[in-house]
Parts: structure tokens; sequence; C-alpha cells
């Protein structure tokens, strides 16, 4: 039998601690998963079962937590997966455009996350994801080995602490926007009525959404923007870029709502686009309990940045640049 390991070496702060404490504050593990541990003595101190939890530790301890194997409902997919980061808990894939995140009522087959299962299928370990990109959007995306890993970096989504950043190539059918100036949306979305697979912006109810964006480069209708998230709501960056006239090209849906009759412009920028032109090229964040800082980067793909070219910019317009809100010049560290 597959199990997820966890190992954990108690630092000088801790001595004199009990298990409990550990598995609960600094492992931030559930009361749920702490009473299945007690039930499988799922919990060993330096290769030793530990009886009773309220044992205390010492420091230089080493604890090792196994916890129970996992099933799915997915069916493994085998693909060529293009894998940007991993450690024992996690792994991150450069997602490409038109693939599913993950599968839904009507398609159950070809999403990434069949390809993760598939791919951490020999270690007997189950994917899930911790975030989610639109069918047509590439880049970074993040997937969890174990449910418990995802609980740990779902709070770190809760808490904002996940940096997502993204390059759009954007209809820019008028000047709106400060180039190179960093600026805010915040609003509230919710699903639109008249369309539930589109969304809209209210003044009430509704979920908050707050999105940072900067106009990097401009042709004669279109622009280079950087965008940085604190929420990730369903549609966020197409909605709220079409809010500020700044549109996904190929992105139908939010052109039109803005413009009503698409301008032939935008219509013909959209038939020059396969889908969205959105890419997720940067991904930082802190391990939960580590706390080694990761930051990884994915280059523009080669389409958008000839796409780019046909609108009459150049590709060092979509270089990677610093995001001053969370980034900074941080590097991949494992």
């Amino acid at each position: 039998m597959h199990i997820f390991t966890l190992e954990f070496t108690v630092p000088d702060n801790l001595d004199g601690g009990t298990v409990e404490h550990i598995l609960r504050s600094h492992l931030k593990m559930s009361q749920r998963m702490i009473r299945t541990l007690k039930q499988t003595d799922g919990v060993l101190r330096n290769a030793v079962p530990v009886d009773r939890l309220y044992r205390r530790v010492t420091h230089g301890d080493v604890l090792t937590v196994l916890l129970p194997e996992e099933t799915s409902d997915i069916a493994p997919e085998s693909m060529n997966l293009e894998v940007c980061y991993e450690d024992s808990g996690v792994v991150m894939v450069n997602k490409p455009p038109g693939v599913l995140t993950h599968p839904t009522a009507r398609e159950r087959r070809g999403s990434l996350l069949a390809g993760v299962r598939a791919y951490l299928e020999p270690d007997g370990l189950v994917p899930h994801c911790i975030h989610r990109l639109d069918r047509d959007t590439s880049g970074l995306l993040l997937f969890a080995k174990h449910a418990y890993v995802h609980h740990l970096y779902d709070r770190l989504v809760r808490r904002h602490a996940l940096h997502r950043e993204y390059l759009a190539l954007c209809y820019a059918p008028d000047t709106r926007g400060t180039d190179g100036t960093w600026q805010t949306i915040q609003s509230s979305i919710a699903g639109d009525e008249s369309k539930p697979s589109r969304r809209v912006l209210v003044e009430t109810g509704g979920q908050t959404a707050v999105t940072h964006y900067r106009v990097l480069a401009r042709t004669a209708r279109a622009a280079v923007v950087q965008l940085s998230l604190e929420t990730g709501r369903t549609h966020q960056i197409r909605i709220h870029l079409a809010s500020v006239g700044l549109p996904l090209i190929g992105d139908t849906d939010y052109t039109y709502q803005l413009y009503g009759n698409a301008p032939r412009d935008a219509a013909t920028y959209a038939h020059m686009a396969n889908g969205q032109q959105l890419h997720a090229f940067r991904l930082s964040f802190s391990t939960p309990i580590e706390q080694h800082p990761v930051c990884v980067e994915s280059p523009l793909r080669p389409e958008m940045l000839e796409l780019w070219e046909m609108l009459g910019g150049h590709q060092t317009d979509c270089n990677l640049v610093n995001c001053e809100f969370f980034c900074g010049n941080a590097t991949v560290e494992e």
C-alpha cells in the first residue's frame, strides 16, 4: 500500500512540546486527521511508533507522519507534461491552452488533472487542484499530492499568499490606463442570470474581487498588460479587463458585453487569436511548513509573441518583469 509520508524535525522552540501540539499548531492538521492518525498508529518519533500523542518531544527528534492512502474517480491519462517545479507535497505544471484544468460534467476526459494523475500514479498519489485556469489560459498550475497538502495550500490561497501573475494581450481601442503605472480594480462579481456560464459586475452582493494591473506596452489598437491577483474568482481577469476598456483578445464574451456589437478591429483580432490571449507567467509562495520561498516563471508562449508582433509590437515588450506587490527578485528554491 502506498502512503503519503511527511517528516518534521523538531526545532529548538518546540523542545518539550507534545506530539499532538505539533500536529495541530505547526503541521496545521485537523482534529479529524489527528483522530485518524491515532487510530492507525500513523505517527512515528525517530522511526518508533508513538503510542500516545501527548508524549513530549526533544529538539532534533524526527516525527514521521503516515497519512492515509487516497482514492480518486479521475481516470489517469498519459500526457506529455511540462513539470516546472516539484517537491514532496506539490507539482507545478505548465498548462497548454485548450486543455481543461479538471473534468466537467460534460467533458470527463482530457483534463490536465487526469494527466497529473497518471504522472503521480507510480507513487500511488492522488492530485488535487490548488487553483484553476480557464481552458484557453496557458501557464503555471499547481497541484497537491494529497488532500492534507491541498488543505495547507488552500490556507495560503485564502490568506492571499499564493501569488499569481499573468500577461495578457488586450484589445485597446482607446488610451485608457497609464502606461507602466500599477492600478487596482476592486469590485463584486456575480453570475449572469441570462447566461449562467458568464459573470457580471454588481454593486451589491456577489463576491469581492481584486486585480492589480499595469499596461506594459501599446500599439495602435492593442496592449500588453501585466496582472497580479489578490482573489481568484471565476472569469475575474476577463471581466475586470473588459471593465477598464482592455478586454482580452479572443474573449468574445466580455469584449461584446463591453462594446455591444464588437467593433471590427476587436472581431478581427479575435479571429487572429486561438482563444483568449492570457498566460499565467509567474507563481510564487512560501512552502506552508518549511517556509521556503518559491518563485517560478514561464515565458510567454510563442504564438502569443507572434500575435503581438503581428499587431505591431516587439517581443521585448513581453519580457518577464518583476511585480512590486509580491515576488521581487525571488528565484526557485527547493
